[in-house]
């Protein structure tokens, strides 16, 4: 691998059989899971990638210039998948890590997002608490001034120390209480 990264080539890591994780020097790129059932659902975004490389492309482009920005978990993903298919029904654009192509950099994407982005959503649960992406996004948002709403999305009541000056949408007990009226 490090010769291809001197070279300052494009990898897109490719999980197969029974391989259990990347190796440590490509955690920063989003690979892609074709382990198991995953092959159909993988194919396309790989072929997107390939696409996108040999085109010349470097970074992501984005959907326009007012995009929400989401930051959440993989833990939360029904929760994230549900609110990302209302705002698109309400014609809002949003952006998640879903979006990175494999082969891309996590952090140099993200951080690209979040610079262009109008507004972040920020799902806040038990399972974000802890979580270090979660937290550098905050911060990274932070550093660029975006406005941010938190959506806490159960029980948890301590909202990260970074979030607690903000107004907080309460989906913890009753999803369409969450949304406005």
């Amino acid at each position: 691998f490090g010769l291809i990264r001197q070279m300052g080539k494009p990898i897109i890591p490719i999980l197969i059989g029974e391989y259990e994780d990347v190796p440590q020097e490509l955690r920063h790129i989003m690979y892609a899971d074709m382990r198991r059932d995953n092959y159909r659902s993988q194919l396309p975004r790989v072929i997107e990638s390939l696409q996108w490389y040999i085109s010349g492309n470097t970074l992501q482009s984005f959907p326009s210039e007012n995009f929400v920005f989401m930051s959440r978990t993989r833990m939360d993903l029904s929760f994230a998948q549900r609110l990302q298919n209302d705002l698109q029904n309400n014609s809002i654009i949003w952006w998640s890590d879903e979006n990175i192509l494999p082969g891309q950099d996590w952090q140099v994407a993200i951080n690209e997002a979040i610079k262009q982005c109008s507004v972040a959503i920020v799902i806040v649960s038990a399972n974000s608490r802890e979580r270090e992406g979660i937290q550098q996004d905050i911060t990274t948002l932070r550093e660029h001034q975006k406005p941010i709403i938190p959506v806490v999305i159960d029980s948890f009541s301590n909202l990260p120390v970074q979030l607690r000056d903000i107004q907080a949408a309460d989906f913890s007990q009753d999803y369409t209480l969450g949304l406005p009226h």
